[in-house]
């Protein structure tokens, strides 16, 4: 594997790590800094956007680290093609129903 390819799989996997630690700690600060009966749309909205952020960086971005440092076709790539966009659809969804609320 040449240099540049290891740097960025490095990087990849600390985005990772960076991403679902800080996405876990803002929706943790949330929970805790809320009343269950003051729960406001905003709060939902940021909850939901972490999530779909958890979802990406702990699905997507490994899945993209597989693939750069494993160079031979594996058939559960078009599988997993199809549950990416799911995740996204999801993640879209659930974003356009929080903006409305």
């Amino acid at each position: 594997m040449e240099s540049s390819t290891e740097l960025l799989l490095a990087f990849l996997s600390i985005w990772v790590c960076i991403s679902v630690f800080s996405n876990v700690s803002v929706i943790a600060c949330i929970l805790k800094n809320v009343n269950r009966s003051s729960v406001t749309s905003t709060d939902i909205f940021i909850i939901s956007l972490a999530v779909n952020d958890i979802l990406i960086a702990g699905v997507e971005l490994p899945q993209q680290v597989h693939d750069l440092s494993h160079t031979e076709h594996f058939f559960e790539r078009e599988w997993f093609e199809v549950f990416i966009f799911v995740i996204f659809v999801l993640s879209y969804i659930i974003t356009f129903i929080d903006i409305e609320a």
